[in-house]
Order: structure tokens, then C-alpha cells, then sequence
């Protein structure tokens, strides 16, 4: 038996992750969920800076606080939430493992990206531009430094990167860069074909 903390991902919220609950729960495992903050009923509004990892390093206070048995503890995080859970765990150790389901961000530019032809931006300088200004308006431009960074102090923690072969948001090559980073025989890697971003569960 053990504690999984999940952590959702961007425009998630606790309710959000409930699919992956039951099986896990059927497993034996107990599971804690959370809100970061900006989402669910977090009245934090603070979204535009990456301060989840400071989220994660709350819940995970509050887990050693109720783990009275001192079972281990592992981190599922969907998309946002295995950057937290990646940078949290490095940051800190004790961690017994990782799932990272359609992250990590190591190639900013792919999601930016797909930001800007969201929002209808299609001339090539206007998306440069677009870019720029989100970089500028967010800590982006370092989040990829941080999460190789972290994926260096991760070699002897197991990590398991779950990968849709089709995700649109955060293509295959931010899990395959990552798994060349750790570069340890603790790393697994699963592509799941058909599937496009979070979207592994239901295929």
C-alpha cells in the first residue's frame, strides 16, 4: 500500500482527475487530491507565474502530517502537474515514483505554439511576436531550465512518462527528450498510439 498524489493539469481541477481514481483505489493505494491554485476552488489568482511547485510542497507537508504508517509516497501528474511533481521531487527527494502523463515542458515553443493558432495568430512574424510577449508576460522563457535541472537529480528515482503519440499540445519529443536526459534504467517510457494529449486513459 502506498499514498499517490495527484496532480492535475492546466484548467484541471481535483474533481477533474476522478477517472483515474477508482482503479487506483481498487489497487489499494490512497490517494490525495488538490486543487492548484487559480483552479477548482482555489480563490488564488495567481496563474500567470509557475508557483505550483510551491502548491505540491504544501500537500506534501500536509501528507507527512496524516501518513501516521509512513507509507511510501509517489506523484502522478498530468501535464502541468508533472512539472510541479518533477520539480518537487527533485527539489526534495523522498519520493518513491513518478507518473508523467503528457508532459514534461521541455520545448516551450511547441506549446506556445499551439497557443497562438489557438487565438487565430497564423502570420509567421505576429506568431514570433505572440511568443515573445508570452515569455515576457510569464516565467516560461526558465521553466524548461528548471525541469532539466530537475530531471538530472531524478536518475536513481524511478519515472514513468505516459506519451500520446498524436498530442497536439505537448508533442513526443519533450517525454523522449526527458527519458534521454535521465538516461537511467528506472526510466519508462510508454507511447501510446492513437492518442492525442491526456487522452491515453481513454484509449
Amino acid at each position: 500500500m502506498a499514498i499517490i498524489v495527484i496532480c492535475h493539469n492546466l484548467g484541471g481541477s481535483k474533481e477533474s482527475v476522478w477517472r483515474y481514481v477508482d482503479f487506483l483505489c481498487e489497487a489499494g493505494y490512497k490517494i490525495v487530491s488538490f486543487d492548484f491554485r487559480g483552479h477548482g476552488e482555489s480563490t488564488s489568482i495567481s496563474k500567470l507565474r509557475f508557483n505550483y511547485k510551491c502548491d505540491v510542497e504544501a500537500v506534501m507537508k500536509y501528507v507527512s502530517e496524516i501518513n501516521s504508517t509512513n507509507l511510501s509516497v509517489g506523484i502522478f501528474g498530468l501535464s502541468m502537474g508533472s512539472l510541479a511533481a518533477i520539480i518537487y521531487a527533485a527539489e526534495h527527494g523522498g519520493i518513491k515514483s513518478i507518473v508523467a502523463d503528457g508532459g514534461p515542458l521541455l520545448f516551450k515553443e511547441d506549446y506556445l505554439g499551439y497557443v497562438a493558432r489557438l487565438n487565430g495568430v497564423k502570420n509567421p512574424v505576429l506568431k514570433f511576436l505572440f511568443i515573445r510577449m508570452c515569455l515576457l508576460a510569464t516565467d516560461l522563457c526558465n521553466v524548461d531550465k528548471m525541469i532539466r535541472g530537475a530531471l538530472v537529480n531524478l536518475k536513481k528515482c524511478p519515472v514513468f512518462f505516459i506519451q500520446g503519440e498524436k498530442d497536439f499540445l505537448n508533442p513526443c519529443r519533450n517525454s523522449e527528450k526527458a527519458v534521454e536526459i535521465l538516461n537511467s534504467d528506472k526510466t519508462k517510457y510508454w507511447l501510446v498510439k492513437g492518442a492525442n494529449h491526456l487522452s491515453t486513459f481513454f484509449i
